[in-house]
């Protein structure tokens, strides 16, 4: 059978579609459809779908609004014909999904291509929906809008993306097929259906931006999609109208080829800046035609010449609010020239291109009332700086360029950012004035304006980020509510040295400091403070609490003066930390007294005339940060004098100028000995302290770190913050992660932080959380807060990785407000920093929140604090160097028992530093938590623990589910490959694939160690048993030897190998004892610091992989690209352990193994073993 055409009908009389099968004249044709259109439409429902007309059979059929009409021969089956229109019905309901009128309309060529494979002159072809789809799918594909990579177009791109002492330009020449992507079919459909709708959405969206506009309604005569009249809505500053007839840049918008240019325009705009949507502008003026090529290849030459004084690195795109850092990419050094025109010219033809430039208004509110209205206009004003912001993020977040005014402004702006007071004194009052705390903020986007409100101009720019940060994650909802701080104190220390090195830094060198002063380039200090602001820290101690006394020189506080002034307009005041004995010390331009003494006469002068000098430099001067002896460092002690007395002597200079003194409360003897069983530093703080209640002035702070040690992975909260509440009081975290993977290891301290904070002490039997004493809410103290120990350096990630920025953002979150969701705070920042992909913000956040307990989990775990070596680096694995020694981080491990008695009955009586509820509960074992268990008890390793594991084989159990839930890290983060830019993509993975190495190296140290010492073996029988593991000793070895490893845990067999000679390579063979397969080859080896070992690995002779150990030397502190930044080591040990894989190697049982080290400088290519793993296994 043939048909011999189809013609699908609406019900009134419209032709969408009409195939024909035979050759007709044009008249014949018309004929045919108004005849059959005719007959169709006139018959009733219930009548037979069958016609005679002329010599044809007409089958029809009704589907929805569409009559389906098909003409054969007089002598074909009728129900055949039913069956193909059925089929064809079905094929486009399937490709369509419950196809409708509107999608034949406007993808009509569809129904076109799935009936041309149906049927092919007018015989059926195809049967198979299955097969049809899959050829339509095809077609899709080929019809995709794509970019089209070009070799050429690259060394064309590379060469118009270049930096400059003063920009960075950035440049790109792509490629793209000029046919619809299934993502922008909407698009099209939207231009082709209501262009003047959608120009009239911008309208409104522009309004929202300018002042309230009056808005008339008059009846249009029409009706809305409810059945009532519609509603003409015009505004009294009247936005043009679009004209479809008119011309444009492609042509009257009346004609589909200018509508589909213009289509293709907005959809190559947004293929080539993917982080910025285009078609809500939707303006056809907003592009040129450009008439001439000359003219454009003479702009670009003349331009690009004028402006590149060589090829150098550059940042590939602007910071944004939803970009932790710019994206730095190193390109080549192509430099732009006429070949790069021939280039071009080879893959496209432009002499037979229309060119089209993307030319908006620079400002599409110019001329309006203005957009932004800031209420002060001095350049130093935190509030001016609150426009500049909201301009910056608002034409990052939407594209859109907003002006900004100042002063006053009679109709109310949009958006108005200032003080609360010059509000009111402006516009009058507030129909309902918020309650403002210092630095706290109003905010209000409900109606046609918005309203940032400071308490002070500090809170007004807080007030600004906090509105950027709701644009920034998608968060439009209409809000009115004012946000307080909880403590006035928010403060970070660095602790950076005057040499440009930073203590417990890794993340390169200071930003402050070098070669004894005050950098010159005090750009990075400004951005930190921008930084610090968002997150709405008030002040910063820029020098080590180790101070060094040459900051107190006039030279050197004229270079602080330099950085109090790029930090003032980010409302973030600048603070330093004192050498006690600086009046003693011979600082230049200073008198040098013989005495520090805080009650002579002539050391208060002294400090007097350098507290005078300095708020002479700087009037908003916030304060100083005092460690006074501690860890060898002088203090009033020195002269029986009491560390209140010491306080004091800077509190009395401070208090007429406003400032504070932040004292530590990190004072303790260092040489105490552990033999004696009551003996704990633990105890210090409270020792110390308590006795000086109340004797501090009003305007000092006992600064006190979240637990009695130091910084441990788990700690109780200190019992000092309950036993001074008469002294004013804030908590010391630490962001950097000193005792926690110094930035090599994946840790959100979030949650810790949130434990110690939440932890009721119950001081007088009454509530007592830590985040309110410290607040001054408990003990109605005037002052209290936060310190944050961060040591930025010059790393673009600031802290030395990406991930680690999430607690620099969570502490100012939960310092302002610590009742905040630690999850909550995480994922903010993630859609802040990575955007707004939820399966990014899920990844990292369980990533995230993971990461605490895995590592306490292959650290430390039960309470026995980070086993690491607190003798050298405070990173790898070392816990013999817990004790024996002055230092009072004891476990007191012996072959039998481990853990503190702080019990008041048997021990140190730390335990009773506590009120009476919570020392109780630590005093009894029975009501001891298991993770505190060994922190407040001494047992033996076979004690049972409440989950009825033995303490020795919990070590055990932890540390190895620790290091596994680490490898989970490296498999999580790479299912985020091309959802996060390739830097940081690849920056990270390099970290979390380090990360899993070492916290194998960890779990093996920690569990032989105590293996060795318990005699007790592991029950599951994994630790020191190995199978997988070719151990370096046991290989054929030529120019390497054995080497007795100290401590002997962190080597897998006590034992590894290094090379005879530094100057000589050495190899280690074995043949693989293994079952044919592919496997995973890991080596252990040691990276030292000062030396660059080579390593070369082979199966057979084949090469599976070359490395350098390092690559590069360690430079200070320095973190640079892809090296690691922790604290570097010269020995072979748990430190410089590191492990290297390479996957899916294939070989047979017996065949040669052989890697080959070639020492450099100090590091003689040190090789514990290999491991020869099942894909994915851990050994």
């Amino acid at each position: 059978m043939a048909i011999r055409y189809m013609i699908l009908l609406s019900r009134q009389g419209k032709v969408r579609l009409a195939k024909w099968f035979t050759t007709l004249s044009p008249k014949d044709k018309a004929k045919i459809i108004k005849d059959v259109s005719q007959l169709v439409l006139a018959r009733r429902t219930r009548m037979c779908n069958f016609i005679e007309y002329k010599d044809t059979k007409i089958v029809y059929r009704r589907y929805a609004s569409l009559f389906f009409i098909a003409a054969t021969d007089p002598t074909d089956n009728e129900l055949l014909t039913l069956e193909i229109v059925h089929r064809y019905v079905e094929q486009m309901d399937k490709y369509y999904g419950n196809v409708c009128e509107l999608d034949i309309i406007f993808n009509f060529q569809k129904a076109y291509f799935i009936l041309d494979e149906l049927l092919l002159a007018g015989e059926l072809q195809e049967s198979s929906k299955k097969n049809v789809l899959r050829v339509i799918g095809a077609q899709d594909g080929l019809e995709e809008m794509e970019y089209l990579p070009l070799p050429d177009f690259d060394v064309a791109t590379n060469a118009l993306n270049f930096s400059t002492p003063d920009c960075h330009i950035i440049g790109g020449c792509d490629l793209y097929t000029t046919k619809a992507a299934g993502k922008d079919k909407k698009l099209y459909k939207d231009i082709e259906n209501s262009l003047e709708s959608q120009y009239e959405s911008l309208v409104r969206l522009s309004a929202s931006l300018s002042p309230p506009c009056q808005v008339l309604e008059s009846d249009d005569g029409r009706t809305n999609e409810h059945g009532g009249k519609r509603k003409k809505r015009s505004l009294t500053m009247d936005p043009p109208e679009i004209d479809l007839s008119r011309a444009s840049p492609f042509g009257p918008l009346s004609q589909i080829t200018a509508r589909r240019t213009f289509a293709y325009l907005i959809a190559t705009l947004n293929a080539s800046h993917p982080d910025y949507d285009f078609s809500h502008t939707l303006r056809p003026t907003d592009f040129r035609r450009e008439p001439s090529l000359r003219r454009i290849m003479h702009n670009v030459d003349s331009t690009l010449q004028n402006l590149r004084p060589r090829p150098t690195t550059l940042y590939l795109a602007p910071p944004t609010l939803s970009n932790s850092m710019p994206v730095a990419n190193s390109f080549g050094n192509e430099v732009w020239s006429p070949r790069m025109w021939s280039l071009i010219d080879k893959e496209m033809g432009l002499r037979q291109c229309d060119k089209y430039a993307y030319v908006p208004d620079e400002d599409p509110f110019d001329g309006d009332e203005g957009s932004i209205w800031t209420l002060n206009e001095s350049k130093q004003s935190p509030v001016y700086t609150a426009g500049q912001e909201l301009e910056r993020g608002i034409h990052g977040i939407f594209g859109k360029r907003c002006g900004v005014h100042h002063g006053w402004h009679q109709d109310a702006s949009s958006i108005v950012v200032g003080t609360l007071d010059a509000y009111v004194q402006t516009y009058g009052d507030l129909e309902n004035t918020p309650t403002l705390l210092e630095d706290g903020f109003w905010l209000c986007t409900k109606g046609s304006k918005v309203q940032i409100l400071g308490q002070n101009e500090r809170g007004a720019l807080y007030g600004a980020f906090e509105y950027l940060s709701m644009l920034a994650q998608g968060n439009m909802t209409e809000v009115a509510y004012a946000s307080n701080p909880n403590a006035p104190v928010r403060w970070t220390n660095e602790w950076d040295n005057m040499d440009g090195s930073i203590e417990r830094g890794f993340a390169g060198n200071s930003i402050f400091f070098a070669d004894g002063g005050i950098v010159g380039n005090l750009t990075r200090a400004a951005e930190y403070a921008r930084l610090l602001s968002s997150i709405r820290i008030n002040a910063v101690v820029v020098n080590n609490v180790n101070a060094n006394s040459t900051l107190l020189s006039p030279e050197n506080l004229a270079g602080l003066a330099r950085i109090a002034d790029v930090f003032r307009p980010y409302g973030v005041q600048v603070g330093i930390s004192l050498y006690f004995s600086s009046p003693s010390s011979a600082v230049s331009g200073r008198a040098n007294l013989t005495t520090f003494d805080p009650l002579d006469d002539t050391v208060i002068s002294w400090w007097g005339n350098v507290t005078e000098d300095i708020y002479q430099r700087i009037p908003d001067f916030a304060g100083y940060l005092v460690k006074a002896n501690s860890e060898g460092q002088p203090g009033p002690l020195t002269y029986n004098r009491t560390l209140a007395q010491g306080a004091n002597l800077f509190a009395e200079r401070l208090k007429p100028h406003g400032g504070i003194v932040m004292f530590r409360a990190f004072v303790y003897d260092n040489t105490i000995n552990e033999t004696n069983w009551y003996n704990d530093r633990a105890n210090a703080a409270v020792d110390f302290f308590k006795p000086l209640d109340g004797q501090f002035d009003d305007n000092v702070i006992v600064q006190i770190k979240y637990g009695p040690i130091d910084f441990q992975v788990r700690e109780p909260a200190s019992p000092l913050f309950v036993n001074i509440p008469n002294t004013n009081t804030a908590i010391e975290l630490q962001i950097t992660q000193e005792y926690l993977g110094q930035q090599c290891h994946l840790l959100y301290w979030a949650p810790l932080w949130k434990l110690i904070l939440d932890t009721d002490l119950r001081a007088d039997h009454q509530t007592s959380y830590v985040k309110d004493i410290v607040s001054g809410q408990r003990f109605d103290r005037p002052l209290g807060g936060y310190a944050g120990v961060s040591n930025v350096g010059m790393n673009d990630t600031w802290l030395g990785s990406h991930l680690s920025m999430s607690n620099l953002y969570a502490f100012g979150r939960l310092a302002w407000d610590p009742s905040q969701s630690e999850v909550q705070v995480l994922q903010d920042w993630i859609r802040l920093t990575f955007g707004l992909d939820t399966s990014v913000t899920d990844t990292i956040t369980q990533m995230s929140m993971e990461s605490w307990p895995a590592y306490e989990n292959y650290s430390g775990n039960l309470g026995i604090q980070t086993l690491n070596d607190i003798l050298y680096t405070h990173y790898g694995p070392n816990p013999q160097t817990l004790d024996g020694n002055g230092w009072g981080q004891w476990t007191r491990a012996d072959g039998f028992s481990i853990g503190m008695d702080r019990t008041v009955s048997n021990g140190t009586g730390f335990a009773g530093q506590y009120p009476e509820e919570v020392a109780q509960m630590y005093e009894d074992i029975v009501t001891t938590p298991d993770n505190y268990l060994l922190w407040f008890h001494h047992v033996n390793y076979t004690h049972v623990l409440k989950s009825g594991a033995t303490v020795i084989q919990d070590f055990y159990d932890q540390h190895y589910a620790g290091a596994q839930t680490a490898q989970t890290f490296v498999s999580a983060w790479k299912s985020l490959e091309g959802k996060i830019d390739d830097e940081r993509y690849t920056d990270q993975l390099f970290r979390q694939v380090y990360q899993a190495g070492h916290s194998i190296i960890w779990r093996d140290a920690i569990a032989n160690y105590y293996r060795n010492l318990s005699g007790i073996p592991d029950e599951s029988g994994r630790v020191s048993h190995y199978p997988s593991r070719i151990e370096a000793e046991n290989m054929t070895l030529d120019g390497y030897k054995t080497y007795a490893v100290s401590p002997f845990e962190v080597a897998s067999n006590y034992t590894a190998i290094v090379t005879t000679s530094n100057t000589t390579a050495g190899t280690a063979s074995a043949i693989l004892d293994f079952d044919s397969g592919t496997y995973d080859i890991a080596v252990n080896y040691y990276d030292m610091y000062g030396g660059a070992s080579q390593y070369s690995l082979m199966v057979n002779n084949e090469t599976l992989g070359e490395w350098t150990a390092n690559e590069k030397p360690y430079i200070a502190s320095q973190a640079a690209p892809r090296i690691l930044g922790h604290t570097p080591s010269i020995y072979v040990d748990g430190h410089s352990a590191i492990r290297i894989t390479f996957s899916n190697v294939t070989f047979n049982k017996g065949d040669m193994l052989k890697i080959t080290g070639t020492p450099d400088g100090n590091e003689p290519a040190p090789l514990d073993y290999i491991s020869v793993l099942q894909p994915g296994e851990i050994d």
